[in-house]
């Protein structure tokens, strides 16, 4: 056996075993691998704060392309990947049954996540051979090179996701080979850096003896963090469902639901949104799991989306100015109460008076309810202990006097001062800023979250490339048949308007303006389309409520 060197940068070598069969297929893996580690370098030493002098001219990470795949009975055989630590080489999949993108993505994907353990074992507070340590590696792997990643191995949350869940994030197990434990802790990974916000800069630097320490790290908030993820996810993946996205290990963002009514049969619905897509959708249960159906003179008035990540429902009943709140279970109601005085007495409110919002404004999972007086145009939050009001103030300026606002304004959403910040959209189109977040969400994960900045114009200059050299030019959107935008584009001028048409749909702002239909949102209308329910109101993002 005998290593030859494909090439030599600052930091690394790559070498290839010159033995392995198919030759051709190792140069060439070994070629494209090349111009890679120098840039994974930049990005991945600043991850990890690793200190100067462990690399560079005498001290380069060697990388070698070694290991060979064997073709059996059952298919292909990949050895995947192995390394011992700091100073010591890095030992590849060389890919030797393959060849092209296919192969050079693999190999990628294998030295990231090797290499990102190399970066481990200068710290002390992460082990690349425990389950957190693993599914670090494989986070680093997955957001640097998701394509290699899933030609290799596919989803090692979902392994996770298919078993009865236990609790790998207060506990780490002393072993990197059980994908159920570390598919866990990669779940809790994402939970932290997409759903909580927290870069992965700040998530290692955070590193302890397990997940739950880490959390507790960067939020100091000192309770489990467990059940609450746990659940969370269970609500959008109940049972045994897995994550079917373009990404299979990363459920997050969740906590965003439309919630519907319809008003021919009074079903209520509630969509279980991931981003913008609909991880699932059911209709509402009673206590006893049936499904249950509500009209007049009920109508839904408020949603409020608190800490536990459910969606408690309010509604108002015109006819006995009943309040009454739905304490929910995903789609099942845990329990259901009239809305009581700060005494313990059912209180009764109506005209002028109309609830306009609702929202837990203290985070504190209770849902407040924000009432408008239409006569005086006084604004009143309600500030809630489950059902009962615990207290009520009146709205007042930057001076403290009591304001009042009447028409021409009026009420367009209200959002959680604790815990959310407000999107607004049009009255009933939840979906004027689906596209522009489903953006954000990608120059986050992709960009701004994987790289680390010099300055504010290094921050602009790398922003600038990825939208105009990748974003345009280069990734595929499944909104747009899996092509670029710019393919798309030059598609649709190709053919003419006939193919340029969108689809359609139709929505339902209100009864009051019930002839009013929103044409714009996916084109114009069609004589056959047909009405969605009228939906009621976006609930609130619960990616910061802890």
């Amino acid at each position: 056996m005998s290593l030859i060197i494909a090439g030599q940068t600052t930091n690394f070598i790559v070498q290839y075993e010159n033995t392995l069969p198919n030759q051709a297929n190792v140069i060439a893996n070994a070629n494209a691998l090349l111009p890679v580690p120098e840039t994974e370098f930049t990005v991945t030493t600043g991850w990890f704060n690793t200190p100067g002098g462990k690399f560079g001219a005498g001290q380069q990470q060697v990388v070698n392309l070694n290991l060979q795949d064997t073709s059996t009975s059952g298919g292909t055989n990949l050895p995947g990947a192995n390394n011992s630590g700091y100073g010591r080489a890095i030992n590849l999949d060389a890919q030797n049954l393959f060849t092209g993108a296919t192969a050079a993505e693999r190999v990628k994907n294998v030295f990231m996540a090797e290499w990102s353990e190399i970066l481990m074992s200068l710290t002390n507070n992460w082990h690349a051979g425990d389950s957190s340590g693993e599914a670090l590696s494989q986070y680093c792997s997955i957001i640097r090179f998701p394509a290699g990643h899933y030609s290799y191995y596919g989803s090692w949350v979902n392994n996770w996701l298919k078993t009865s869940r236990p609790d790998w994030v207060t506990k780490t197990e002393p072993t990197d080979k059980n994908p159920v434990s570390f598919g866990c802790a990669l779940a809790f990974i994402f939970y932290l850096n997409t759903q909580l916000g927290f870069t992965i800069n700040q998530i290692i630097a955070a590193g302890s003896a397990n997940l739950a320490q880490a959390y507790t790290a960067l939020t100091g908030d000192h309770a489990n963090p467990f059940p609450l993820f746990h659940d969370q996810l269970g609500i959008i993946y109940p049972g045994a469902a897995t994550i079917i996205r373009p990404n299979l290990d990363n459920p997050y963002p969740i906590g965003k639901k439309v919630l519907w009514h319809n008003g021919l049969t009074d079903e209520t619905q509630i969509w279980f949104m991931n981003d913008e897509w609909i991880a699932r959708r059911a209709t509402v249960v009673d206590e006893n799991g049936a499904a249950i159906f509500v009209g007049p003179p009920w109508r839904i008035v408020g949603t409020d989306m608190t800490k536990d990540g459910q969606a408690d429902i309010v509604w108002h009943n015109s006819f006995t100015d009943e309040t009454q709140i739905w304490f929910m279970n995903a789609e099942r109601i845990k329990r259901r109460a009239t809305v009581v005085d700060e005494n313990g007495a059912a209180i009764f409110v109506g005209p002028p008076w109309r609830i306009v919002g609702a929202g837990d404004l203290y985070g504190d999972a209770s849902s407040d309810i924000l009432w408008h007086n239409s006569l005086t145009n006084d604004i009143q939050f309600w500030f809630m202990n489950g059902p009962q009001i615990k207290g009520r103030n009146g709205v007042t300026d930057e001076h403290g006097n009591i304001i009042q606002v009447g028409d021409p304004w009026h009420i367009a959403g209200v959002a959680g001062l604790a815990s959310e910040t407000a999107s607004m959209s049009r009255p009933a189109n939840p979906y004027d800023h689906a596209s522009c977040e489903s953006f954000m969400k990608t120059l986050k994960r992709e960009e701004i979250y994987a790289n680390n900045y010099n300055d504010l114009e290094h921050l602009r200059a790398n922003i600038e490339e990825f939208i105009e050299q990748y974003y345009n030019r280069l990734r595929v959107h499944s909104a747009l048949g899996y092509r670029s935008p710019e393919e798309f584009v030059q598609q649709i001028e190709a053919s003419g308007p006939a193919e340029s048409r969108s689809a359609t749909m139709v929505f339902f702002e209100n009864k009051e303006n019930s002839g009013k239909i929103s044409k714009g949102l996916l084109g114009e209308r069609d004589s056959d389309t047909v009405p969605f329910p009228r939906p009621l109101l976006l609930l609130g993002d619960t990616r910061t409520a802890l």
